[in-house]
């Protein structure tokens, strides 16, 4: 206790440097945000389709499956693809910390693989992607790109699949197509030996006919399908209250992208001069303006888009009832020269046959188209 006593002073000293110090330096350090982004890994693919169904499999079986998928997460392709996303102000933001600037994707991408964590959740399929950086927008932007750029992944390996798919069905199309050509050509052989020429032009006439009307038909059919998507897709994110903007054909238009891109500057300049004014301020108040004018001529070209996709569903709908009306026409009247031709009843039967595998097979190849 003498001891003490006798230097307490000295023990004060440094305790109060140490302290004063550690201090100085805790508040003047670069503070480090944490961002993450959730990813459910899905038991298996949603698939309305039977054809595809039978392509594509992907049910996680065992923590092997799962634990795939996270090093896909990891990989250094998932790496660049972020690092090339990263552009313009986001790059700036990005870069501002180290003190570099310029395009540098390699050091981007450095920098991005040493401050990604990728971390499963125990007994579940979620994971978890976290990014820190002094920038929390640029933390909370590059987690986001990495769950994008794993579900993109996906769909290019999906859209691999179903075009392998689509290639061994078009396989399968053309090997009963030539089953039917030579029945086909067996019926001809036949009604020319009994000469049934007459029949058989008319038969060749409708026949040619039904060709068109069925490939028109067909055409019309997948038009409407596709803008009946775009319909259902606008209806689908306006019932839950999504943005649009979530959809690649509506994001994708030019002025669109032009005032989403002006949106995204007005919001960086409102929530900078939030920093240093207050509400009322002559310069925070243009600044909302400019922001909520950007953010209705968005809503107004969203809105026009919409009616498009709506209009070109309407016409769709006239065209393809008009072509089916057409192709039941064609069919009836080639029913009614196939009635007349009762004599090769067993050849013609036979070609129906492979003519109706053909077709199924044929809408197969178009379903999964």
């Amino acid at each position: 206790l003498l001891i003490l006593r006798e230097r307490i002073w000295y023990i004060v000293v440094v305790f109060l440097v140490v302290f004063s110090s550690s201090l100085v330096y805790t508040l003047s350090d670069t503070k480090i945000y944490q961002s993450s982004a959730t990813v459910q890994i899905l038991r298996r693919e949603a698939t309305p389709m039977q054809g595809v169904q039978q392509v594509t499999d992907n049910d996680i079986r065992s923590a092997e499956d799962l634990n795939t998928q996270i090093k896909v997460i990891e990989s250094v392709n998932i790496i660049q693809r972020v690092a090339e996303r990263i552009k313009g102000d986001d790059l700036r933001a990005f870069l501002a910390p180290y003190e570099r600037t310029g395009t540098e994707t390699v050091f981007v991408a450095e920098t991005v693989a040493r401050n990604r964590k990728v971390i499963p959740q125990r007994l579940t399929l979620v994971v978890i992607v976290s990014y820190q950086h002094p920038d929390r927008f640029v933390a909370a932007k590059v987690a986001n790109l990495f769950v994008e750029e794993y579900l993109n992944k996906n769909q290019r390996l999906r859209a691999a699949d179903l075009t392998k798919a689509m290639d061994d069905l078009q396989v399968t199309v053309d090997d009963q197509s030539k089953k039917v050509d030579q029945l086909m050509r067996k019926l001809q052989s036949y009604k020319e030996k009994n000469k049934t020429v007459s029949l058989d032009q008319r038969k060749d006439i409708v026949s040619e006919s039904l060709k068109v009307a069925n490939l028109d038909a067909q055409k019309a059919g997948v038009v409407l399908q596709l803008a009946e998507a775009r319909l259902n897709q606008i209806k689908e994110y306006r019932t839950k209250g999504v943005e649009l903007t979530g959809l690649a054909f509506v994001a994708g238009q030019k002025p669109i992208e032009d005032l989403m891109q002006q949106q995204a500057a007005r919001t960086i300049e409102v929530a900078k001069l939030a920093e240093r004014y207050r509400e009322k301020h002559p310069e925070m108040i243009s600044a909302r303006r400019s922001f909520e004018q950007t953010k209705l001529e968005l809503e107004r070209a969203i809105n026009s888009v919409c009616e498009q996709v709506e209009s070109e569903y309407k016409s769709a709908l006239t065209n393809f009832k008009a072509r089916q009306q057409e192709l039941e026409k064609n069919k009836a009247d080639s029913l009614e020269l196939d009635r007349a031709g009762v004599e090769y009843t067993q050849i013609e039967r036979e070609y129906l046959t492979q003519n109706q595998m053909l077709q199924s097979i044929a809408a197969r190849s178009r379903e999964t188209t």
